[in-house]
This record gives C-alpha cells, sequence and structure tokens, in this order.
C-alpha cells in the first residue's frame, strides 16, 4: 500500500497539519516529543500501522529524526508492533501521542525487538 500525505503549510506558531489518506476513520492525533516542547497536528486513518504512523511523525519532525530509533507512546502503552495498525489501539480524537527519539547510534534494545515481534534471545542476558 503506497502512503500519501497531503501536508497543508500553514506555518503556525507550534502546529501543522499533516494528513494521510486512506479509506477508513480519520483520527487527529497530536504529537509530543521529547526533544521540544512543540504540540504536532497530525491527521491518519485509523487503519494505519504503526509503522506508517512512525514514517508520517519523522517527515514531520524533519532531519533531526532521520536514522534515530522511535518509539511511539500513548496513554501509557507502547505502540508496537510496528505492523499493528491504530484501531486495535481504540486510539480516539485529539489523544496524545509521545514520540520518543532515541539517542543518536542506539538501537532501542528490547524495545526495538518488540516492535519488530522478535523476541530478544535468551543468551543475550
Amino acid at each position: 500500500m503506497d502512503l500519501l500525505l497531503d501536508i497543508n503549510s500553514t506555518n503556525t506558531k507550534k502546529d501543522d497539519d499533516i494528513q494521510s489518506n486512506f479509506d477508513d476513520e480519520v483520527i487527529a492525533l497530536r504529537i509530543k516529543t521529547n526533544n521540544d516542547s512543540t504540540t504536532h497536528n497530525l491527521s491518519t486513518n485509523t487503519n494505519c500501522s504503526v509503522l506508517q504512523l512512525k514514517e508520517l511523525v519523522r517527515s514531520k519532525l524533519g532531519p533531526t529524526a532521520r536514522g534515530r530509533y522511535l518509539r511511539l507512546v500513548c496513554q501509557g502503552r507502547l505502540l508496537a508492533p510496528d505492523r499493528t495498525t491504530l484501531a486495535e489501539f481504540h486510539l480516539k480524537q485529539d489523544v496524545v501521542v509521545h514520540a520518543v527519539l532515541a539517542a543518536p547510534g542506539v538501537r532501542g534494545g528490547q524495545q526495538a525487538a518488540l516492535s519488530q515481534s522478535i523476541s530478544p534471545s535468551a543468551s543475550s542476558r
């Protein structure tokens, strides 16, 4: 499935709108990052996968997010694995999703394995 973006460049002080086009229910999300106090408004479809949402968030955050491990957390719950759709998390309109960027070079450990649905080996303990 190709991911289509409709970027509205309204250039408000803190919020820009970004929207992905799908055939299911559209949900508005507020994205907050761990490295600044900016809140980004993003609209996507509930049929969108976590991986697709991560791509949208990375494009919204710009070059600082490229090449860095990204975790999305909503209501205290890690949005993983990446192939899961947002509908499976029962997200509500205007919910806050925290985008946590790892330091450059950090791959995420067990959470990275969870997002890929791969269990870390017992020998690594």
